[in-house]
């Protein structure tokens, strides 16, 4: 059983670097996490390249490590790798080399990038006798092929960290993805009903006819203004009766001796 170490998981300081061994014309170090292959689950992230017309001379797919801390864990891996070659470099190859050479030789994970540029990472897909060794899955665990990667689909990969070479000139960390896992669309599904199931919020039978709402209002205003009147000629008459009240003191007090 494969042991995978989740991205945010990783702890530097179990990884560990082997002596690196000849192999043909370049030297080969094996990188193990707790004595045990490194293999890492990294976060969700965007794939940059479509894969419909994949083809397997150039077996690779580009990310977008953008809103991620994808860049600062394999930029804290490429540390690890760069440091750990300096400090033994003279015990492996028995002689020395500055820090300074060893870093311009060194072919690292990441790419440094500008501030209002998005940080990419291109990884490496096994390819065997023209033959894709990764494995390929949806968001639902089925298998399924490359050429179903496109552009913008976010991905979620396991990579082996597998080992450094070091050529002549140059070194790089060998790594892969031995799987991938595709987030695809789901298609939307609508359920259109040909017939109409919209009930109207009043009784049609009750729509009263534009010339009748008319004649209503015009009762309606004259009730109004009927009552207005009633209420003044209310008024005069109450004013009428103070007025004949009043004259009668007036005459009261000039019948007084």
């Amino acid at each position: 059983m494969v042991n995978i170490i989740k991205c945010d998981k990783i702890d530097l300081d179990n990884i560990t670097i082997e002596k690196p061994e000849k192999v043909n014309k370049f030297f080969y170090s094996k990188i193990n996490y707790s004595n045990e292959p490194l293999y890492i689950q990294t976060h969700k992230m965007i794939n940059i390249k479509d894969m419909e017309n994949f083809d397997c001379k150039d077996p690779y797919i580009e990310l977008d490590l953008n809103g991620t801390k994808m860049y600062d864990i394999l930029s804290n891996i490429d540390d690890k790798i760069l440091n750990t070659t300096f400090e033994n470099w003279e015990t492996w190859m028995n002689r020395e080399i500055p820090l300074e050479v060893l870093d311009k030789m060194y072919i690292k994970l990441t790419k440094e990038f500008k501030v209002e540029d998005t940080p990419k990472i291109k990884i490496k897909l096994p390819i065997s006798k023209s033959k894709l060794l990764t494995k390929v899955f949806d968001n639902k665990k089925i298998d399924c092929e490359i050429g179903e990667l496109k552009s913008g689909f976010n991905i979620i990969c396991i990579i082996n960290i597998k080992g450094i070479k070091y050529n002549e000139k140059t070194f790089y960390c060998d790594a892969y993805a031995t799987q991938i896992k595709i987030f695809k669309e789901d298609p939307v599904n609508y359920e259109i009903t040909e017939e109409c199931l919209i009930e109207s919020d009043y009784d049609e039978n009750d729509v009263i006819d534009q010339q009748e709402l008319v004649e209503l209002l015009k009762k309606d205003k004259i009730n109004m203004l009927n009552q207005q009147k009633n209420e003044e000629h209310r008024l005069i008459e109450q004013i009428n009766m103070r007025i004949e009240n009043i004259n009668m003191e007036i005459e009261e007090i000039k019948n007084q001796n």
